[in-house]
């Protein structure tokens, strides 16, 4: 594994929420098969976070991990090229009530998002706290298993459980078809005795 810097204490819970989160609903699960990795992961485990470099901005309150960025919880790790977290004071928290510490993450350059059995990739990535709601722009493609959807964006609201695979009719990438393409393979029947 790759040695660099590691978030501060506050900002780690923070980065736990892109990595936690509940299952999607099975009807999601199986429209869009890895929808899940992108938005669950588990429990209350540490994150560790390793990249070549961390620029912590006080002021501004945001942390920039950049050079082959790991954040590893539990069985459920982010790479990205670069990762910007963004964080709210503890005057901020005081005034609004909010235990929320991270309000807003960015992941710019080949971000993947893996779990046992299931992948999300794209070339970046945002996932808004307050409002629930990520997205993973450019070449996106979700796997479970021997599963696959690709498209140009892929939306997910953890508060409504809907996830939602797009293409850019204008500019996508998935070549002169611009359709979402989905393999869906079945499981093998168990054989009887």
């Amino acid at each position: 594994m790759r040695r660099g810097a590691t978030a501060p204490s506050g900002m780690t819970l923070l980065l736990a929420v892109l990595l936690l989160g509940g299952p999607l609903p099975a009807a999601a699960q199986q429209a869009q098969p890895a929808a899940g990795a992108a938005t669950r992961a588990g429990g209350d485990e540490p994150i560790e976070i390793t990249s070549d470099k961390l620029v912590l901005e006080q002021n501004q309150r945001i942390a920039t991990f950049t050079g082959n960025v790991d954040a590893i919880q539990g069985d459920t790790t982010l790479r990205t090229d670069l990762l910007r977290v963004f964080y709210t004071s503890e005057e901020e928290r005081q005034a609004t009530g909010s235990t929320q510490t991270v309000r807003l993450l960015e992941a710019e350059g080949n971000v993947l998002i893996i779990q046992p059995g299931e992948t999300a990739e794209g070339k970046t990535g945002s996932y808004d706290l307050a409002a629930g709601k990520m997205v993973l722009l450019g070449d996106v493609v979700l796997t479970r298993g021997k599963n696959v959807v690709k498209g140009d964006r892929l939306d997910v609201d953890r508060n409504t459980g809907v996830s939602v695979v797009t293409v850019d009719k204008g500019a996508g990438t998935l070549g002169r078809s611009q359709r979402v393409r989905a393999l869906f393979v079945p499981e093998p029947k168990p054989a009887t005795p």
